[in-house]
């Protein structure tokens, strides 16, 4: 991770965080508030200004995760799998509201949002 403006690498504090479970993915929320980073199985939920865990998604996929993404408003956060699902969790309450199975036949790469919210797009 870089601190653009000083252009100072900041990588060594999410780094120690997953000693034992490497990062495969990370989003940034909208509002700069939020970070999410995704392993194996767990999503991590960060205040970004203090770079501090707020919360630990635990044994949500049954793979890696491999994509991130905050909805506009960040209230929403998409994970895609190689488990090939996408859940969809709510950020201010800590849960799952909807789980979009087998999604694909093969592993899910990526996932992203339209602008407005409105549209999921996904691919392998």
């Amino acid at each position: 991770m870089w601190d653009l403006a000083p252009k100072k690498e900041l990588h060594e504090i999410i780094e120690n965080a997953h000693k034992d479970d490497p990062i495969h993915s990370v989003a940034l929320s909208n509002n700069g508030k939020y970070m999410a980073t995704g392993c194996i199985n767990s999503i991590r939920l960060w205040d970004f200004k203090n770079k501090s865990i707020i919360f630990e998604f635990v044994k949500i996929h049954d793979d890696v995760i491999s994509s991130l993404v905050f909805s506009f408003d960040n209230s929403f956060l998409l994970s895609a799998s190689h488990d090939k699902s996408i859940k969809l969790w709510d950020v201010i309450y800590k849960d799952c509201i909807y789980v979009f199975h087998k999604t694909h036949d093969d592993p899910v790469i990526g996932v992203t949002l339209s602008s407005k919210d409105d549209f999921i797009v996904s691919y392998t």
